[in-house]
């Protein structure tokens, strides 16, 4: 488990996250976003440095190099629409696309 140093998008007050909360990381402006089931949290680095970072914990680039995606927290994959899709217990769900460039790593997902 590795601590990233992050900043809460709505209250702005820096915490940490472990790399097991992220469901993705993706590109906002000049800004990196990691999206958690317990919110949205930023950092100002370049998404590539995490790439190499989150690389090893089974995370993956969704849509070219604009955002990362966490293979274990993928609850289905609609390969139609190109969609990651994350439902969380309470309801709560998240999508994000995916490239046909990097559909290959999403084959398992159900």
């Amino acid at each position: 488990m590795k601590l990233i140093p992050a900043i809460e998008k709505l209250s702005l007050q820096p915490t940490w996250i472990t790399t097991e909360e992220i469901l993705y990381v993706c590109r906002n402006k000049r800004m990196i976003e990691f999206h958690t089931y317990n919110g949205v949290f930023r950092t100002p680095q370049n998404i590539t440095e995490y790439f190499a970072l989150l690389q090893a914990d089974r995370f993956v680039h969704g849509e070219v190099s604009s955002s990362i995606i966490n293979l274990d927290k993928v609850t289905s994959f609609d390969k139609k629409r190109k969609i990651a899709r994350f439902e969380h217990i309470s309801g709560m769900n998240l999508e994000i696309e995916v490239s046909r460039r990097n559909m290959r790593a999403f084959q398992k997902v159900q």
